[in-house]
Order: structure tokens, then C-alpha cells, then sequence
């Protein structure tokens, strides 16, 4: 027993981490320093990365949500011998007037309000995929305007529907049947776009085919890139050349600005 204790204390007193009453001692000042010092470095390396991965996964996942809908669009003509999806619940301030257009749409109702899927829900897509989700990007952390003190939540949609196609609300050339759009490459033709958050109220993306204004305008959430759908059923990622910030409607596009117009009136009805 004394041979095995004064092992003991031979070991506690050779340890330099141990003080003279054997209790061991904690990190110094400067090693605790040191410590934070390379969590703070590994943090600056590694934060960028994840959140880099998280905007591509959140890039895909739109990318997707269109290609549901996409699909959901081109069962309704099978049903509903060739006719498109209406396009005709328009917001009636992107033309001058104050009246609300209420009439049948692929997706009623105006997201800045709309704190439940309800109108998505009666949307003339909902029974093709009954997946609410598939209309909201999840980029898109804008909030519906609700009353003061009301908590906040986030929007139902942020999609829309080109004005070319089926409605009879706007004066702009629109298709009616899918059998007309085969005169003009589907391929070529836009159907559902990622809208700019300021942009967006009703389902309807209006686009004047020979105008120099934006109506409305598409969205810059993923990294100055925003997601299209086509006709013939394929999904487009486009790099804007300029920034995109929603002042009002019938907004000049100018510069860069134009051509980023000009290239989207080219995929609408001429």
C-alpha cells in the first residue's frame, strides 16, 4: 500500500497540469484565447460554404416546385378538350384601373393577403397536385400584409402565369388552346416565372410584347437568377444582366434592364 501511494503522488506531482492540492488546473487566458481564436477562423471558412449550398438547394427546390406545376398545367388540356388554364383573376392596377378582374384562374387571389391556401386550393391546377407547398419558393421570405399586430407569416405563392396565356382580361396576345401554341415553338414560350416579391399580387406576370416597361417583374433570389417554365414541359434557370428592384408599375427598363426585358418578351405570344 505505501509503494502504491507513493506512486500516486509521484504522478500527480510530475503532471504539470495538476496543482499541488491535485485538483487539475483549467485553460489559461491566452489558451482559452487561442481556442476562440480558431473557431472564429474555422467559422469564417466554413459559414459561407454552407450557406453557398443552402441557396443551391433552395435553387433546386424552385426549380422543381415549377416543373410540379409545369405538369399540373399540361394534364388540364386532356381534360378540358385543349383549353389552357385561365389566367383572368388580375389585380386591374397593372392597368390603370381599380377594379379586381375576378375571373376564373389557375390560381385566384392576391398572395400579399392570402394567409391560408385557400384560393390555391380552388385553383383550376390544385386537383392535378394537391401540394400547396409546390407554389411557394423557398427563397422567398416575404410576408403577407396583415392587420397591425397581427404575427407575421410567410406568403402562400410566388409564382405566376405569363398573360399570354389564356386570358382574356389583358389586351396583350394570348394563347386560348394548347393547339395554337404549336405556330410558335413551345419550346419558346413561357408559362410560370418566379415573380420579384414587390412585384407579385395576383397570378398574372404581364408582359407587353413590344413594350419598354415592366408590368411585372421577375424575381432576383437566386443570385441575381430567377426560374422559368416553357410550354413543351422543360425548366430554364436565367441569369439576369442587370439587379431587379420594383418601384411601381410600368417601370422603365433601360440599359441592361431593357435587354433583360427584350429577352423575356421573346419567349411570350407575338
Amino acid at each position: 500500500m505505501n509503494r502504491l501511494a507513493t506512486s500516486i503522488r509521484s504522478a500527480t506531482k510530475a503532471s504539470p497540469y495538476c496543482l499541488k492540492d491535485r485538483r487539475c488546473r483549467g485553460f489559461t487566458l491566452v489558451e482559452l484565447m487561442a481556442v476562440i481564436l480558431i473557431m472564429t477562423v474555422l467559422s469564417a471558412i466554413l459559414l459561407p460554404a454552407l450557406n453557398k449550398g443552402r441557396t443551391r438547394s433552395q435553387a433546386i427546390s424552385c426549380l422543381n416546385n415549377l416543373r410540379q406545376l409545369q405538369l399540373s398545367w399540361q394534364m388540364f388540356p386532356d381534360d378540358n378538350s385543349g383549353q389552357l388554364p385561365a389566367n383572368d383573376f388580375v389585380d386591374g392596377i397593372k392597368f390603370g384601373s381599380a377594379q379586381t378582374y375576378n375571373g376564373d384562374s389557375w390560381c385566384p387571389g392576391n398572395t400579399r393577403i392570402d394567409f391560408t391556401s385557400a384560393n390555391i386550393e380552388r385553383g383550376q391546377l390544385f386537383e392535378y397536385n394537391r401540394s400547396a407547398a409546390i407554389y411557394h419558393c423557398p427563397s422567398d421570405n416575404s410576408k403577407v400584409e396583415l392587420p397591425t399586430g397581427s404575427d407575421p407569416v410567410l406568403r402562400t405563392r410566388s409564382y405566376s402565369m405569363s398573360s399570354a396565356i389564356n386570358s382574356q382580361v389583358s389586351s396583350f396576345p394570348a394563347f386560348r388552346k394548347q393547339g395554337e401554341m404549336q405556330n410558335q415553338n413551345p419550346a419558346r414560350l413561357f408559362v410560370f416565372i418566379d415573380t420579384h416579391e414587390d412585384s407579385i399580387s395576383d397570378a398574372h406576370f404581364a408582359v407587353d410584347p413590344n413594350g419598354k416597361r415592366w408590368i411585372n417583374m421577375p424575381s432576383v433570389r437566386h443570385g441575381r437568377a430567377g426560374n422559368l417554365s416553357f410550354a413543351d414541359g422543360h425548366i430554364e434557370r436565367w441569369n439576369w444582366l442587370a439587379d431587379k428592384k420594383f418601384t411601381g408599375w410600368y417601370q422603365d427598363a433601360e440599359g441592361l434592364d431593357g435587354d433583360d426585358l427584350q429577352r423575356l418578351q421573346s419567349v411570350v405570344r407575338k
